[in-house]
């Protein structure tokens, strides 16, 4: 069997708690049912029926309505998001396509493109205290899991865990996932999606980059920042257990933020947020934005470096997905 890990995807569904935990029952493989005193529940295989969800009649937007959405409960938590902290292999790609080039300057290599590595200390321990406490809570949705060479989608909610399954150790092991009413917005319009997912007889999968755009919500700063990350690719290994469903995968996340688009989210926060968040002013953010942020990517192809190169490390553990919250 290949190993696992990492972000992206969903659909969605709804039925009423009791029913969702009735329908979907958490099913182990034979062969990878794991023996207590020697393994840990993340390595079991853990997965579900493949058998899609219908969205019920309480969608929350008229825009989904219809054709009425369609979930695989098949998916995972995101339980790792590290922001690279540099610019060599294992922290980014080449997103610029240009194996010469790599950012930032002192800080990289084999080209590279991180310009944004530079912000990952203000960042990570915001996002790896959100990640452990629950309050970032993503669940990805494997569509058409192909259990093997082929295309599929890839769909990243906002989730919290089913009511009926409250006391479940979400840290540990596979549990129920709901969709939080705030991940699609009023155009029925999940907020990462990847649909052109291509994976080879390894396992190694990639997607996404022209015409991509998925919007980051992190800690930043102490506050939480929505970043616009465009041209967004994905690349690395997905696993599927015996049966053909998928575990999950592990890889990378990068693309551009505009550097414009970077200040006007921090500016757009109120100062307060910051004052209690972190000991720098929203002033101080904005100048250290604005005086270390060099944009070494031309996104729009107008001859003009207008965006910061940005890379992450993503995985996920096996969840089941049982509806809208």
């Amino acid at each position: 069997m290949k190993r696992f890990l990492l972000c992206v995807a969903l659909f969605v569904c709804a039925c009423d708690g009791e029913e969702a935990a009735e329908q979907l029952t958490v099913v182990q493989d034979a062969e990878t049912t794991p023996d207590v005193e020697s393994a840990s529940p993340l390595n079991s295989g853990w997965c579900v029926s493949n058998d899609p969800i219908e969205l019920g009649q309480d969608n929350l937007f008229d825009a989904c309505q219809d054709p009425a959405l369609l979930a695989t409960p098949c998916g995972g938590r995101v339980n790792m998001l590290v922001i690279g902290g540099s610019g060599n292999p294992g922290d980014g790609l080449d997103v610029d396509g240009n194996s010469s080039t790599c950012a930032p300057s002192a800080n990289c290599s084999e080209g590279i493109d991180n310009q944004l590595s530079i912000l990952s200390s203000a960042a990570q321990d915001g996002v790896d205290e959100a990640l452990a406490s629950g309050t970032l809570m993503l669940f990805l949705e494997f569509v058409s899991p192909p259990g093997g060479p082929g295309v599929f989608a890839m769909k990243m909610h906002v989730a919290r865990i089913d009511e009926t399954d409250e006391s479940c150790e979400w840290q540990e092991e596979v549990c129920l996932y709901r969709i939080r009413q705030d991940s699609y917005d009023d155009a029925c319009t999940a907020p990462v999606v990847f649909d052109d997912v291509t994976v080879d007889e390894e396992g190694n999968f990639r997607a996404g980059e022209e015409g991509v755009e998925i919007s980051l919500n992190i800690p930043l700063f102490g506050v939480s920042v929505s970043l616009p990350v465009r041209k967004a690719r994905l690349e690395g290994v997905i696993s599927w257990d015996n049966s053909g469903l998928v575990e999950g995968m592990e890889g990378l996340l990068v693309g551009g933020i505009p550097k414009a688009a970077l200040v006007e989210a921090i500016d757009g926060i109120p100062a307060e947020e910051f004052e209690a968040g972190t000991s720098l002013d929203k002033a101080t953010i904005l100048a250290v934005i604005e005086d270390l942020i060099v944009n070494d990517l031309d996104l729009d192809g107008d001859g003009v470096f207008e965006s910061a190169s940005f890379g992450a490390r993503v995985g996920a553990i096996p969840g089941v997905l049982a509806g809208w919250e």
